[in-house]
């Protein structure tokens, strides 16, 4: 029997459901008081329906979620599903959310009944004990919550921070550890905590605010035992402790330098063989503590830089409260912290740790030039990585009190759930480095993409019932109200649209396909929407449309094979980056291919695979040459065409209609299949085994499918190898 369940969706950077080290805590704390519980991860690739499901077979009376800004959207539909499903449940929201925008989420997402404030163990201890034992209308005696009561939202006053009374060092210790308790057995990339809070005032988090600016630690020898439980258990796992990264998920680890050393010193005397990572300040790192981070196993440091710029640094209090001195303040601690910054990551590098610092552009009181500073600034440190944000005004927080003082607007949305940020200029203009977070997420998107173009199995495994990814190229609002409606149902969770939308399609009305997206509930926030552009020298190019805040420039040029010399020519370097798709239009596009793979296969001296040769693209639907069945069988992902029929892959044909139950799609599609087993003779053929047996082998008639199949087995090697060389070296380059 399970008391309480608790569920920690995706969102934002985090791309999949995981442990949560926070509800962890919180159940290791409930269960020293004799209440069971369960952070349910349903399996990758479910359905919104599949894990509101996993949800409620648990039978747990009350539900909780952790809440950011990121994941309030799945929360939402994950909340409504349940509460269809089982109208009983309590449904309680935590996290820095629910904190500082409780009320707001109780006045839009009905199905949530409670959200609680700040730190979660004894609210939710006392949450839990008044609806189990039958007494809900008490609320009102817990501090920390705000919940309805008969139509009204009532906010009980704040808890006060949790402290055991044992001293500073050890001041968390009366929290029940979850790895100890066995809550967690070690194996969860869950991470650790060593102290909670912080004790500066930067403006723009709400990481501080929810600790109230304080620091509290738990004792080196208690973060010594939990690193031991979690050595034991990888060890077991996987027979290397050292093969996963575990995150240290304090604020800012080396806050207490001379605590930081020793723990470093304590993991070195225990020899406990982890892979670390973790965020410092660079203000107060020397190269002891470096190198003792380094022999204890902390292989990537992050150092919080923000701004490059002393005067922003000042206005967000990062290093210095003080107001400064007009005319006069030659804002010395900002310049020390920017020296310690290169100092910081110039020693990290010494010791070959993996670097990277975050930034946020759009500051209070930042230009543009001063934008472009902290750029160059991040250049010249030649850092491994680089967090590229943008401010987001967080209630909770300064910035958000005061953002149109420095001419920030903050508008809540009703569509998002969210405060959206513009500027004082657009930010999101000021270039980005090949080695930030947006490239990165960008070249994922085209890594995706070009999946899709190319079609078959993605790199990953998906054992969950939903679809991995759908592209549509409907734009009519009401149709694509409809459609979404649908995929809301049968979409995996964070599952990928992409919609392809005219060239000309307005800002505006791009971001009304957003809102219809949000509007029918679809649980991604994965969308994409690529504007189709004609193009002399190719059949069309899809292009990622500039948006508010994400400008990437890739754009994907559908190329006749035999026509790319030509193309590669004329387009030549630009600042925008190409990804071919080699499109078999002709017959003669087939046959060059198929010359190709021989005299590659006869030169690389083998005669049964390619892949040592790949071309700079993916070729249309090459799944048809792979040595894997259809893909158009599971129908992991599909085309939604102008008139709303399915298509299993770009070059396909029609399987069904949008809105259609999926399960009778894949039937046609499996019905066809056998047919066209027993029409070629695949039971008779020496190639049956190594053979795709595409269903649409358009531009050529299946009797030539089946030909080449026979006589050219080197074209496999070609596509297969192109195909993993273009969507892995995304990640890579």
């Amino acid at each position: 029997m399970v008391d309480v369940a608790f569920m920690f969706p995706p969102g934002g950077r985090i791309d999949s459901f995981r442990h949560h080290l926070g509800m962890a805590y919180i159940q290791a704390f409930l269960a020293k008081y004799g209440y069971n519980s369960k952070q349910v991860i349903p399996l990758p690739g479910s359905t919104l329906k599949e894990c509101a499901e996993h949800l409620i077979a648990t039978d747990a009376q009350i539900i909780g979620f952790s809440c950011y800004d990121t994941n309030l959207y799945l929360i939402r539909s994950l909340a409504s599903h349940i509460k269809r499903k089982m109208p009983s449940a309590i449904i309680v929201a935590g996290g820095p959310t629910a904190t500082f925008s409780g009320e707001t989420i109780l006045t839009h997402i009905p199905e949530i009944d409670i959200v609680v404030r700040f730190e979660g163990e004894i609210t939710t201890l006392e949450i839990v004990s008044h609806i189990l034992k039958g007494t809900p209308d008490c609320l009102d005696d817990i501090k920390g919550i705000s919940f309805r009561h008969n139509g009204s939202i009532v906010r009980t006053p704040d808890r006060a921070i949790f402290s055991s009374g044992e001293g500073k060092e050890r001041e968390l210790d009366d929290l029940p550890s979850p790895y100890l308790e066995g809550i967690l057995d070690g194996t969860e990339d869950a991470g650790i905590l060593t102290a909670r809070g912080c004790t500066h005032n930067c403006t723009y988090c709400n990481f501080a605010a929810m600790s109230r600016h304080t620091i509290r630690f738990h004792s080196v020898d208690r973060v010594i035992n939990e690193l031991k439980v979690i050595q034991s258990a990888l060890g077991t796992k996987t027979g290397c402790p050292s093969m996963i990264r575990i995150p240290v998920h304090d604020d800012a680890f080396t806050i207490n330098t001379r605590r930081a050393k020793e723990i470093c010193k304590w993991i070195i005397k225990e020899g406990l063989g982890l892979n670390l990572y973790c965020m410092c300040r660079a203000d107060n790192l020397d190269e002891e503590l470096i190198s003792l981070l380094k022999q204890a196993g902390f292989v990537d440091i992050t150092f919080g830089l923000e701004s490059a710029v002393p005067e922003v640094l000042r206005n967000i209090k990062k290093v210095c409260s003080i107001p400064p001195e007009p005319e006069n303040d030659d804002y010395a601690p900002e310049r020390r912290f920017l020296s310690k910054v290169r100092e910081g990551v110039a020693l990290a590098k010494k010791y070959n740790m993996e670097t990277a610092v975050s930034i946020i552009l759009g500051l209070p009181g930042e230009t543009p030039d001063q934008g472009l500073k902290t750029i160059e600034f991040v250049r010249k440190l030649n850092v491994d990585y680089y967090a590229h944000n943008f401010l987001g005004a967080y209630p909770g927080t300064e910035v958000f009190d005061k953002a149109s003082d420095y001419g920030i607007n903050v508008k809540f949305s009703d569509s998002f759930l969210r405060y959206n940020t513009t500027h004082a200029y657009p930010a999101p203009s000021i270039p980005y480095l090949r080695n930030s977070s947006i490239y990165v997420e960008g070249q994922k998107v085209a890594q995706t993409l070009l999946q899709i173009f190319a079609g078959g199995k993605t790199l990953k495994s998906t054992p969950g019932g939903g679809i991995t990814s759908v592209v549509v190229k409907i734009n009519n609002s009401a149709e694509l109200s409809n459609i979404f409606k649908w995929l809301s149902h049968i979409l995996a969770v964070n599952g990928n649209v992409f919609v392809f939308v005219n060239e000309n399609t307005s800002h505006d009305e791009l971001t009304k396909i957003i809102r219809t997206s949000y509007a029918a509930f679809l649980p991604t926030e994965r969308r994409y929407i690529l504007g189709v552009l004609s193009d002399e020298n190719a059949e069309v190019i899809y292009k990622m449309p500039e948006r508010k805040v994400i400008r990437w420039k890739f754009q994907f040029p559908l190329v006749q094979f035999t026509k790319y010399p030509d193309f590669a020519d004329k387009t030549g370097r630009t600042d925008t980056e190409n990804f071919p798709v080699f499109y078999l239009k002709e017959k003669r596009d087939v046959n060059v291919l198929a010359a190709v793979s021989e005299i590659s296969a006869r030169e690389a001296g083998h005669d049964e695979d390619a892949s040592g040769f790949w071309l700079n693209g993916v070729f249309l639907d090459g799944c048809r040459w792979s040595r894997s069945v259809c893909p158009a069988l599971e129908l992991r992902q599909f085309i939604i065409a102008e008139s709303g029929e399915i298509q299993p892959c770009m070059t396909g044909q029609t399987l069904g209609g949008g809105g259609d139950n999926i399960q009778d799609t894949r039937k046609r599609a499996q019905d066809l299949y056998n047919k066209l087993r027993m029409d070629r003779g695949c039971d008779e053929c020496p190639v049956d085994s190594r053979c795709a047996k595409c269903l649409f082998p358009d531009p050529i008639s299946p009797q030539e499918y089946c030909g080449i199949q026979r006589s050219s087995p080197d074209i496999a090697g070609i596509v297969i190898g192109s195909k993993l060389a273009n969507t892995v070296r995304t990640l890579n380059e």
